[in-house]
């Protein structure tokens, strides 16, 4: 029963730990330092700025990046559809 317990919390610490390794968004100056894996877009309907920016940051994550950059965050005309794009870093 112990050792079941010593599991179950490593393997949360697990889970926890790799929730922080989310991509960090950086800026041009910061970037210019960095090698470019290619650009990503996203979009929520209803959705704010905050939420794009957080979209972008998992997106840059689930591609292997470690840097974000943004380029345009916004509506693209219709107004409940925010979106953005952003170039990617190693």
């Amino acid at each position: 029963m112990k050792t079941f317990y010593t599991l179950a919390a490593a393997a949360l610490l697990t889970l926890t730990s790799f929730a922080g390794f989310a991509a960090t968004e950086v800026n041009a100056i910061q970037a210019a330092k960095l090698h470019s894996m290619g650009t990503i877009s996203v979009s929520e309907l209803n959705g704010t700025m905050e939420d794009v920016n957080t979209l972008l940051a998992k997106r840059a994550d689930e591609k292997g990046a470690h840097y974000f950059r943004v380029i345009r965050e916004g509506t693209a005309g219709h107004s409940d559809l925010m979106s953005g794009n952003a170039e990617i870093y190693r």
